[in-house]
């Protein structure tokens, strides 16, 4: 297990690794005639099997490199700080394992504990070169980092965004609401002061009354007005 706080020499331990490990031939299986399968995936024989490396930059960032005689596993964790990126990466390797098909040496499920897993076989090897595969892996490596950063840079822009525009709504509402329930109240003073100026003596205390109850405001000096 080798640790590495900064990136770059996690990046450069990785790649030494994988290439010293991807010296992968041809192989049939031994159990079944006529077979040849990953032995990485099948684990039929342990002698086929070699001691996995673990690469770690930090408890939640590390390689898990997994080697035999004609395929190797190499599997990402990738670092996720809170739940947002968590999300992010959840969505973003889930998007890419749909298609693993397009991808050739993506594993379609990860191993568990990890993010994503790549696979890789002596046919593979012996398809393209050797030097190539690594370098597609370590650019991923960095890119998927330097990804989620910047979806949860746009993501915290447009809630930033959504939510002014959400207070802005509220804002101009609550002052048209309390608007229009200052008018309802100014018209129902008005409408009682006028009600208590054309009636009788008798009704004008009870209608005074009622305002009053209401809380309505009547002027001090206002007179009663017989008609």
């Amino acid at each position: 297990m080798l640790q590495s706080g900064t990136l770059k020499p996690y990046l450069a331990a990785v790649r030494r690794t994988l290439t010293a490990a991807m010296c992968l031939e041809n192989f049939s299986s031994q159990i079944v005639e006529k077979h040849n399968k990953p032995e990485v995936e099948v684990r039929a024989s342990k002698e086929l099997l070699l001691t996995p490396i673990l690469i770690s930059r930090n408890d939640k960032e590390k390689v898990l490199i997994e080697s035999s005689i004609n395929s190797m596993r190499i599997s990402i964790a990738v670092k996720q700080a809170d739940d947002l990126e968590k999300l992010l990466c959840h969505n973003f390797t889930r998007f890419m394992t749909m298609r693993a098909e397009h991808f050739i040496i993506l594993r379609r499920k990860p191993i568990e504990g990890y993010d994503i897993s790549f696979l890789i076989t002596n046919i593979h090897v012996e398809q393209m070169y050797k030097h190539k595969i690594v370098d597609f892996v370590i650019y991923f490596m960095e890119e998927i980092d330097r990804e989620i950063s910047e979806m949860k840079l746009s993501m915290n822009a447009r809630a930033r965004i959504c939510a002014e525009e959400f207070l802005k709504r509220v804002s101009i509402y609550g002052a048209m609401f309390k608007k229009a329930y200052c008018n309802c109240y100014w018209n129902l003073n008005f409408s009682i002061l006028v009600l208590i100026s054309r009636t009788q003596s008798v009704n004008n205390i009870a209608i005074i009354a009622n305002a009053r109850s209401l809380k309505v405001t009547v002027p001090k000096n206002y007179k009663l007005v017989n008609t």
